[in-house]
């Protein structure tokens, strides 16, 4: 952190053996991430920028303190039955469709009341392997919590999500919270193998960040759904909030070159991107709103920051 902190929560720092996320987290000012008090922790995650031409592949995490946020529950209900009676999920992507568009800003003042965090991860894809090497994968599969077939980028995808993702929980939990971690259904749960993969890399790596005694620990996809479109609206958040940053970096590397390290203007955006964006960088609410993002410098060299649009 930036400033000292006697804080043991924060001791996790030190044990992560990644040096792009030990930078990330030591650079974030001191009291910026909440710590969450109620009973329950939900992390949802989704990606975007699998499509070809993308500069960027973006992972957006979302953690919510749920017992603490009552009023976004109440507020989904009644903005999925005025516009989203049929069930549909908000989506980037989908965002052309009439009555996801009507619901979008509403959506997004809602989730301003989360007491929570929504992080959005850019990677420049040029940047290779960052979590998992060859004798990594061989030794995980020796100890045996590996028992699927994958291929490198989906390895890589799914262990980059599971350190964010256990970071973050360190960063906010207590001791004997329930902590459940839903995702959309990508190529780290694409299957039964694989989703049992990712709980123990999950597990594992929790239990290296977290030293306090925890309550049950879970992982699931949005199939859990039981009706009320409770995960997919979870998961529908940090779907925008990546799709819109996926555009935006693309969209500043098409313009510029590059992504600049020096303050400059942002290029014409998509409608939907203009209003993401402005409802990420916008400080207000009870949600906390991170922007970080690694970029190739030069062949060998790389650096990892935070980002931020001003109005």
């Amino acid at each position: 952190m930036q400033d000292d902190v006697i804080d043991p929560r924060w001791s996790f720092i030190r044990r992560i053996p990644f040096g792009w996320l030990r930078t990330l987290y030591e650079n974030v000012p001191s009291g910026r991430i909440p710590l969450f008090t109620g009973e329950t922790v939900l992390a949802a995650t989704d990606t975007s920028g699998g499509q070809r031409g993308s500069r960027y592949s973006v992972t957006g995490v979302l953690l919510i303190d749920n017992d603490n946020s009552l009023s976004w529950h109440k507020q989904r209900l009644t903005i999925r039955k005025r516009y989203l009676s049929d069930g549909r999920r908000m989506s980037f992507k989908n965002l052309n469709d009439c009555q996801r568009r009507a619901a979008l800003i509403p959506f997004l003042r809602a989730a301003d009341d989360i007491r929570g965090l929504l992080v959005v991860m850019a990677f420049d894809k040029r940047l290779g392997s960052l979590c998992t090497s060859r004798d990594l994968y061989d030794e995980a599969g020796t100890a045996g919590i590996l028992k699927a077939r994958w291929k490198h980028d989906a390895f890589e995808q799914m262990m980059r999500t599971v350190q964010l993702v256990s970071t973050l929980f360190a960063s906010v939990v207590k001791r004997g919270q329930n902590l459940y971690w839903i995702s959309d259904m990508d190529d780290c749960l694409a299957n039964q193998e694989r989703k049992a993969d990712t709980a123990r890399m999950m597990n594992s790596f929790t239990s290296e960040y977290i030293h306090h005694q925890l309550g049950e620990l879970g992982i699931g996809t949005t199939e859990l759904d039981e009706g009320d479109r409770l995960e997919e609206d979870l998961t529908a958040i940090p779907d925008v909030a990546a799709g819109a940053m996926c555009d935006l970096l693309n969209r500043m590397h098409e313009h510029h070159g590059t992504f600049p390290l020096i303050p400059t203007f942002v290029p014409d955006l998509k409608s939907k991107t203009d209003l993401i964006s402005s409802w990420f960088f916008h400080e207000g609410g009870s949600l906390v709103k991170l922007a970080w993002v690694g970029r190739l410098v030069r062949k060998g060299h790389m650096q990892f920051g935070s980002f931020r649009t001003e109005t």
